[in-house]
């Protein structure tokens, strides 16, 4: 899983999720990414979507 590998490297991780996640069907590897580190979700619109938090939020948190 690709989870497993970037945290194996110690890459960082922002899991976008699209739509409500039941998280005790979670691995623990994601268990803990989806505890640790920051997530996002997609709130759709007549756009199409946008994340929560905003881009610039999700941005800064890379940076």
């Amino acid at each position: 899983m690709e989870v497993d590998t970037a945290n194996a490297l110690r890459k960082p991780v922002i899991l976008l999720m699209l739509e409500k996640v039941n998280t005790d069907k979670m691995t623990p590897n994601m268990q803990k990414v989806f505890n640790r580190y920051t997530r996002a979700t997609l709130v759709h619109d007549q756009d199409g979507g946008q994340p929560h938090p905003p881009w610039p939020v999700l941005v800064s948190s890379v940076i």
